[in-house]
């Protein structure tokens, strides 16, 4: 969501606005710019900065301003932009510690339904249905069907952009049709598609994070302007074998 403000001498004086609808979606998002719903062609971090730049190029530079820049990513499905599709390709990333737990004493951790083991074979892992024989995810709600979803998410990006994406994830499909893993080790296999796509989406916002504070760079801004960096809830990244942010706990108190 980017919900670029100008100040004039109380808020709200002037105010311009685009941000996302609902959840929003990794390619080709649509926008409410100012009440009016518009598609844009490209990638949502490129994009929600690339309006963040253009907001400080045509602002009164007479007068104050106030810029709130926040990102859809990482939130579920985990969509790499294309740049970063390689990234951690050929790493095995480690295990937490305590990705074997076993629950013990922990009765809602227990009967938890957002474990990485219940992900979505299609909706989080990307599998097309043809690389598996039926969807044994739960993924956190048991009557929702997640391949639907999927299906949409995959056909907003460009031919160019599938193209990207099936390089790098149809070989990793195929081996997975050829030889599904079972047990603990479907349970590992899913750990590694998830943890490198979560970890392709925040180098997203890392790279363009440093456009935006170039840029105020740029325009002489940086010893005057106050940066305040903020997130929502911590969320599990694969500790005591989970991907939800609901169970209180040492691990969820920190932000992600």
């Amino acid at each position: 969501m980017v919900l670029p403000l100008r100040l004039r001498h109380t808020l709200p004086a002037r105010r311009s606005s685009r941000q996302l609808i609902g959840q929003g979606h990794y390619y080709r998002p649509v926008f409410l710019e100012n009440g009016v719903e518009v598609e844009h062609a490209g990638y949502v971090t490129d994009l929600i900065t690339d309006f963040a730049l253009e907001f400080l190029e045509n602002r009164d530079k007479e007068k104050p301003f106030c810029l709130l820049y926040h990102h859809m990513a990482p939130h579920r499905n985990w969509m790499p932009s294309p740049q970063h599709l390689d990234l951690f390709a050929e790493d095995e990333l480690p295990l937490p510690p305590t990705f074997g737990d076993d629950y013990k004493g922990r009765l809602a951790a227990q009967e938890a339904d957002m474990r990485i083991k219940d992900m979505y074979l299609s909706l989080d892992m990307k599998l097309h249905e043809q690389s598996y024989e039926r969807e044994t995810g739960t993924g956190g709600n048991l009557e929702f069907d997640p391949e639907p979803s999927w299906r949409a998410s995959y056909t907003r990006m460009t031919e160019q952009e599938k193209a990207a994406w099936d390089a790098r994830y149809e070989p990793i499909n195929q081996a997975f049709a050829k030889s599904p893993p079972e047990g603990a080790e479907l349970t590992e296999w899913k750990y590694q598609r998830y943890i490198k796509d979560y970890l392709r989406c925040v180098a997203s916002i890392d790279d363009n994070l440093g456009r935006l504070l170039d840029r105020l760079d740029e325009q002489g801004l940086s010893d005057n302007t106050i940066v305040i960096y903020t997130s929502d809830q911590g969320f599990y990244l694969g500790e005591l074998l989970e991907q939800l942010r609901t169970l209180q706990r040492e691990f969820g108190d920190e932000v992600s």
